[in-house]
C-alpha cells in the first residue's frame, strides 16, 4: 500500500490550519474544525477536506483514515492517526478471505 510520508502529511495539515474559520462548526458548542480524509491503496494516495463522500481526491482509494483538524490539533499526531487507520484497514483486508 502506498501512503504519504509522515512529514508530508504533517506539512499539509499545518498549512490547512490557517484556513479554519470560526464558522466551521457543526453545532453551537462545537469547536471550529475541518474534517480531513486520507485514502490509500496499492495505486497511491489522496487527501481531501470536508464531507466529500462521492467527490474529492480520496474517493478513488480503498482504505480511508478520517479525522478532524482543529486549531489546537497536534498535526503530527493526527497525521500518524490517519496513516494508521489506512494501514489497519489494509492489513485487515490482507487477512480476509475475500480481500475486503
Amino acid at each position: 500500500m502506498q501512503k504519504p510520508e509522515l512529514d508530508v502529511l504533517d506539512d499539509m495539515l499545518i498549512s490547512l490550519k490557517a484556513d479554519i474559520e470560526d464558522s466551521f462548526v457543526d453545532g453551537p458548542d462545537d469547536e471550529p474544525h475541518i474534517p480531513v480524509t486520507l485514502a490509500c491503496d496499492e495505486r497511491g494516495w489522496g487527501f481531501q477536506t470536508g464531507d466529500n463522500s462521492f467527490f474529492g481526491n480520496a474517493y478513488g482509494y480503498r482504505y480511508w483514515g478520517i479525522g478532524s483538524l482543529c486549531r489546537d490539533t497536534n498535526t503530527k499526531e493526527l497525521a500518524e492517526d490517519l496513516i494508521e487507520q489506512c494501514q489497519e484497514l489494509f492489513e485487515e483486508s490482507q487477512s480476509s478471505p475475500d480481500g475486503f
